[in-house]
């Protein structure tokens, strides 16, 4: 209730352009389900033009897992996905439970249909730092900026992206999420297109008093090692009062776009098995333009 009657005030409020904010972070929480639900890769497509429209938005895409009575495993599902679904709820004290939902900034319920407008109500009301991430042997680079008199927590999502890159769309390779080769043996099959950069992996990295932290926080990539053409990428969040709470800072290290061969062939998997709930097989190669 409480967000669903901020959301309405601040309709009227937000006039102010993408643009005058340019530079200002902006986290999209998108919280979906691909069982039996069309709306789900609708609202994904148009999240993914709005990143276009907006370049300082930042996506977080979780994964609701099925419940156990469902046979159907979702992919990329985690439970932290479900969890952060329900806090959203409790905690913003929304009208309903939606599948998929959308939440801006920790503040704002999208509603589904009302995605830029919460993007707009964000740029105008808040004022959301950016955090600093780079590479580093063995981890990342986060800086987060000094916020006195404040407290938080801070966390680490890493997403898997199937995105290809500019050559590799020039040399006939299809879409940028193209169709899944996806099998999970008695688990059930998907077969739908690749979640716009799926998030594998929440870690918190720390509790936050207020203070500028310059530190490198280790990656593990035994855990999710680059596989079958996939690439990762990390976001990193800091909750005002937790997870589920307003955004106070937010920072991204894009995943490298992958670069297939002439000859469209993914690179071979590694000698490791990955530790995700199923093996990501590639493509067979696209026959060349006659």
């Amino acid at each position: 209730m409480k967000g669903a009657l901020a959301f309405a005030a601040l309709f009227f409020l937000c006039l102010a352009s993408g643009a005058a904010h340019a530079g200002q972070p902006i986290l999209i929480e998108f919280f979906g389900n691909s069982y039996k639900c069309a709306a789900n890769n609708t609202v994904e497509r148009e999240v993914e033009e709005l990143l276009a429209t907006y370049p300082d938005a930042i996506l977080i895409n979780c994964r609701v897992e099925n419940s156990e009575r469902i046979p159907d495993k979702e992919a990329f599902g985690r439970p932290f996905c479900n969890e952060g679904r329900i806090g959203y709820f409790q905690s913003m004290g929304l009208f309903s439970m939606a599948t998929p939902m959308v939440i801006i900034n920790g503040r704002y319920d999208a509603n589904n249909t009302k995605i830029e407008t919460a993007i707009k109500a964000a740029l105008s009301m808040d004022h959301v730092k950016r955090i600093e991430v780079s590479r580093a042997e063995g981890g990342l680079n986060i800086s987060v900026p000094q916020d006195a008199g404040k407290r938080g927590e801070l966390y680490l999502y890493t997403y898997a992206s199937f995105e290809k890159s500019d050559e590799a769309l020039a040399q006939g390779q299809g879409a940028n999420r193209p169709k899944a080769a996806l099998r999970f043996g008695d688990e059930g099959v998907f077969t739908g297109n690749k979640p716009l950069r799926p998030i594998v992996r929440r870690e918190k990295i720390m509790d936050w008093r207020g203070g500028a932290v310059e530190m490198t926080y280790p990656t593990k990539p035994e855990a999710f090692p680059d596989y079958a053409g996939a690439a990762l990428g990390y976001v990193v969040v800091l909750h005002e009062a937790g997870l589920f709470s307003a955004v106070a800072a937010a920072g991204e290290l894009t995943a490298s776009p992958i670069l297939y061969s002439g000859l469209g062939e993914a690179p071979l998997p590694p000698a490791t098995e990955p530790v995700l709930p199923f093996k990501v097989l590639p493509e067979a190669p696209q026959r060349p333009p006659s």
